[in-house]
């Protein structure tokens, strides 16, 4: 069965139209009526795409359906608009260079066994050398190198990082159970169910953080105490309503928070309210705040809020849960899913999308200008302060700030320079993750320099981080400053969704802590050294405000991404949009929004089952989940996740209620069919083999489609079976 138009709780709803040879998406009217069309080669490959604001990309492929050209226009479609991007490949179909649309050329090199060894693109090369048995062993970026060794089961043991810090892990079973720092023990975990139920960290593990879980996965406690030590522990406590949303956080030190959802599962409305003074370091004492949050047709996200005591004199209207009334339309203007104006704040876009200019203020006097490559990424952010004379003229101007940023052959950013005083900040990588940054005067990794132990943390402006194990890893574990005895280690206290909320040594010091707005801003913060990173896989940047989210900016201000999204339909319809909750969502690499996700027996099972009109549905197919994790045959579990968004494919749109990736890597599809699908389970189980038969043979697995009224025992009965036959490997 194909979707072709959705109704939201709110009434509103999206309409889609389909290729009549293909069966695809061919055209998409959101609820704010702008209009997506996509044209296809008689291949069946995507030949155009008019975009929702006026956009147009056109693909050039080679013989074998292979791309060879994109070509980019803006908005206008003028020809003198077009950036164009170009794609060369060997006979055996692998990409050997790519031509940036300002004429760069990157290129790709393999070693004999087909594996990438090497991308140049002139200014920052990347290396990798690997094992006999196909892992990383050594990878250079830029002057940097980072080291890993193996154990005998192939997981890892080792690793040096860019700044000469080697960590190592040992294991018990399939979980990490200790990280050690140069020899010395930085931290040991233990687990329960795919949990981590106990952290200590320090040499002598004198800081000791306990969690206590749901049978769903979901953090329910926290309690972090110093040993052998006095004063109150940091307590955590959380609390979910019966959809799975989190309604309640309470803090011992910082206070309440409380939350209400929406009828499409988005965050409504967010308070906090502070303990009585003297829970608090004077840095963070404040009144607290609220948020109200709307939405138009498109999810784009309208938000207005009013201080706490202001709220406490509103009226009873105000004050009750749901969703409230959207503001006045004026004071907030989109076209094309484009934010126009929010508040104070005006926004101008050039050609493809990207905001250009921010004015701020009621007389507009301070201005963001921000700069794009070809390639849609930032290069220069300039903040300039305007002054006005009596007459309201503006009478001159001065540039307070000036960054440069640059970024390596796959889209990560290297460097950060102000302009103004020359100093400069380089950032390396382990993969999607920010391992280390470092002053460019003090980045000289020669042995000499990471064999001296004895550089102090504050001669050596050098941070590296160490990410929790057995998480998404984006979780930040440590902190790194300095190198070797010399240095100085701090650790992170992340909240459910693993956000930073302190930073603390193994004594118990706080040197940083914040409270957060629900959508990333810090609504106070107190600090005695830097603390950078926020939702998982962004890095605040203090010049601009923005969040660095590894392919695109966020702006916690307005909930947005100030550019489109790179992968555009495969991340979302609304190509600005951050998440619909971002109290359970996160999208650490700004691409795709990845949902609630939970681990069960060493699985992670993403989503939640699909409320409708049938009774127990998403209970069921929150129970298949369940017992097809404890069986220990899969590695990933998706509830009503479309093929292409787990799997980061084209295969197909449909989203069957639970898809489940057994450890061979092939995919399987289970229906549980609802009262209304009853006329209709030849076409439910047909669209569900079309997509597999797209997968291919090697990840082609079983349909299972169950009937309503369900009878639990036979849905036991032929999970079972199919259980078995991936053990008897069928």
């Amino acid at each position: 069965m194909l979707i072709k138009r959705i109704r939201y709780p709110d009434n509103s709803y999206s309409e889609y139209f389909y290729d009549n040879v293909h069966g695809e998406i061919s055209d998409i009217i959101n609820a704010n009526g702008d209009h997506y069309h996509i044209d296809y080669t008689p291949s069946g490959k995507v030949k155009t795409e008019k975009l929702f604001d006026g956009r147009y990309i056109v693909w050039d492929y080679d013989a074998n359906d292979q791309i060879i050209k994109r070509t980019e226009y803006g908005d206008t479609r003028q020809d003198d608009t077009a950036l164009i991007t170009t794609y060369e490949r060997d006979h055996c179909g692998r990409l050997t260079a790519r031509i940036l649309p300002d004429g760069q050329k990157v290129t790709y090199h393999y070693d004999g066994f087909g594996r990438l060894n090497e991308v140049d693109d002139g200014k920052w090369p990347l290396v990798w050398q690997y094992d006999k048995c196909g892992r990383i062993t050594q990878e250079h970026q830029g002057f940097s190198s980072q080291y890993f060794d193996y154990d005998q089961a192939g997981r890892l043991f080792r690793m040096r990082l860019p700044d000469g810090n080697i960590l190592t892990h040992y294991y018990r079973g399939d979980e990490v159970s200790q990280i050690d720092l140069n020899g010395q023990t930085l931290s040991t975990h233990r687990w329960q169910e795919g949990n981590e139920i106990a952290r200590s960290m320090g040499r002598f593990g004198e800081l000791n953080c306990h969690q206590q879980f749901d049978s769903r996965g979901r953090l329910l406690n926290q309690k972090v105490r110093v040993k052998d030590s006095l004063n109150k522990p940091i307590e955590r406590h959380y609390q979910y309503n019966v959809a799975g949303e989190l309604t309640q956080m309470t803090d011992n030190y910082k206070g309440v928070k409380t939350f209400t959802h929406d009828l499409k599962s988005r965050l409504s409305s967010a308070s906090h309210q502070p303990y009585s003074q003297g829970q608090l370091p004077d840095e963070l004492s404040y009144k607290g705040y609220h948020e109200h949050f709307y939405f138009d047709g498109a999810d784009n996200l309208l938000g207005s809020e009013k201080p706490l005591d202001e709220l406490k004199h509103a009226s009873p209207t105000a004050k009750t849960h749901g969703t409230p009334k959207a503001p006045c339309p004026h004071s907030n203007k989109l076209k094309a899913n484009r934010l126009l104006i929010q508040g104070d704040r005006h926004y101008q876009y050039d050609q493809y999308g990207n905001v250009i200019r921010e004015l701020r203020g009621k007389r507009q006097h301070t201005e963001h200008q921000f700069k794009w490559n070809g390639q849609h990424q930032l290069i220069e952010f300039k903040k300039i302060r305007h002054y006005w004379d009596e007459n309201d003229k503006d009478f001159h101007q001065t540039v307070e700030t000036v960054h440069c940023y640059e970024y390596d052959a796959f889209g990560r950013r290297i460097s950060k320079t102000d302009m103004q005083t020359g100093d400069k900040t380089l950032f390396f990588w382990q993969g999607e993750n920010l391992i280390t940054e470092c002053h460019a005067d003090d980045a000289d990794f020669s042995v000499e320099v990471i064999r001296n132990e004895h550089t102090k943390a504050l001669d050596y402006r050098c941070i590296s981080y160490i990410y929790e194990p057995g998480s998404t890893g984006f979780r930040p574990m440590a902190q790194l400053v300095g190198r070797g005895r010399g240095g100085q280690i701090y650790y992170y206290l992340n909240d459910q969704l693993g956000t930073p909320q302190e930073l603390i040594t193994a004594n118990g010091d706080i040197v940083w802590s914040g409270v957060y707005k629900s959508y990333g801003n810090l609504a106070i913060e107190y600090r005695t050294v830097p603390q950078n990173l926020r939702f998982q896989g962004q890095y605040f940047d203090e010049e601009s405000g923005l969040h660095y989210n590894r392919y695109r900016y966020y702006d916690p201000y307005t909930a947005r991404y100030i550019s489109q999204d790179p992968i555009g339909l495969v991340g979302g319809e609304n190509a600005y949009s951050y998440v619909p909750d971002p109290l359970a969502w996160i999208d650490p690499l700004g691409l795709t929004k990845i949902c609630p996700v939970r681990e069960v027996n060493g699985t992670k099972i993403y989503g939640k089952g699909q409320v409708d009109s049938t009774p127990g549905h998403d209970q069921f197919s929150e129970a298949i989940a369940n017992k097809l994790a404890m069986s220990g045959q899969f590695t990933e579990i998706y509830l009503n996740r479309s093929y292409n968004m787990a799997l980061k494919t084209k295969a197909s749109a449909r989203r069957p209620d639970i898809m489940a990736i057994d450890k061979n890597g092939k995919v399987h599809a289970i229906e549980i069919a609802s009262k209304t699908d009853r006329r209709k389970l030849d076409l439910l189980f047909d669209r569900n083999e079309e997509a597999m038969e797209k997968l291919g043979i090697y990840r082609e697995g079983a349909i299972s489609l169950f009937e309503h009224p369900y009878n639990a025992r036979d849905i036991k009965h032929r999970l079972d079976l199919l259980i078995k036959g991936i053990k008897e490997g069928n």
